[in-house]
Formats: structure tokens, sequence, C-alpha cells
């Protein structure tokens, strides 16, 4: 694992966190894993949905009919393969982690983590964002924001796209 789950700071990358944003998640707790600290407030999120359901396919054909494929928009990742949750009634599913629904939340709002993600897996993620990046610059990361993933990638083994 990137991060041992006893961290000082329970919001660094590979940790994973339940929460909703009213109005943008149907107020339902979505898997969460943090990507990059962007200051000491905020961290840069990346969410995950339940690959069955309909709104998130739904989600996923509109993006693809906009340009944006699986591996720039989207992966589909098997929670319960490559997340290790602190609490056994956490099983885990396969998800689709939406890079293009990447967020900006305040280290406040998090929590304890419930869980962290494989370097495997959390590489996988990183890439789709930074493929998405390279296809959408100026809607995507602030230059801050891709220096440190950049750096992560780095670490992970991840290929960073010509141009980035």
């Amino acid at each position: 694992m990137y991060l041992s789950p006893t961290s000082e700071d329970d919001s660094l990358p590979a940790h994973i966190h339940q929460i909703a944003i009213a109005g943008e998640d149907d107020d339902f707790g979505h898997l969460h894993v943090v990507i990059v600290e962007i200051d000491s407030n905020q961290r840069l999120f990346i969410p995950a949905y339940d690959a069955a359901k309909a709104k998130v396919t739904q989600l996923c054909e509109t993006l693809h009919k906009g340009g944006i494929y699986e591996g720039v928009g989207w992966v589909e990742i098997d929670n319960a393969k490559e997340v290790t949750f602190y609490d056994p009634k956490w099983t885990g599913k396969l998800a689709r982690w939406v890079a293009y629904k990447r967020r900006r939340i305040e280290k406040r709002t998090l929590g304890k983590p419930i869980g962290e993600i494989s370097d495997r897996a959390l590489g996988e993620i990183i890439e789709c964002l930074l493929r998405l990046h390279a296809q959408r610059p100026a809607s995507t990361l602030t230059d801050d924001e891709l220096k440190k993933v950049k750096k992560l990638a780095a670490q992970l083994g991840v290929n960073v796209p010509a141009g980035l």
C-alpha cells in the first residue's frame, strides 16, 4: 500500500472516504479516494460509483458521446480486490472511478478514512486523470495540482502522457 492506515493525516493519497456532495451525488454516500494534498486545507478527490447503477452507466455513455472515453473520463476497478477496508462490513464492488468528476474538498469535512486503495488501482486512477488533463487541460487541474499529480504518478510508475 502507498500509505499505512495509521498515517497522521487521515486524508493523504490512497485513503478512501465515504462522503456525499448534496446536489452532485443524489445525497448518497459514495467512495472517494484522495489523490493529492492541494494545500493544508484542501484535497483533490476522485469519486467512485457503483458500476451496476443505471445513472452511472448513463453518465459514462454521455461522456463517451462527448468524446471522453473509458480510461480518460473513468476507469472501472473491482474495489473488492483493490481496496483494503478497515471495517469488515465493507466488502467492495465493481466501481467506476470517475476522474471527470474530480473534486476539491476541504480536509475538515472528511472524517476518518474507511480504507485505502492499492498502488495498482491508484495508478490506474492517476493515469486516467492525467489522460483527461492532456485532453482537456484548461478544465481539469491547476498547474500546481498537475505537478503534484505527476510526482505521485512517478512514485507509482505511471506513464505521463506526452506533452504534460
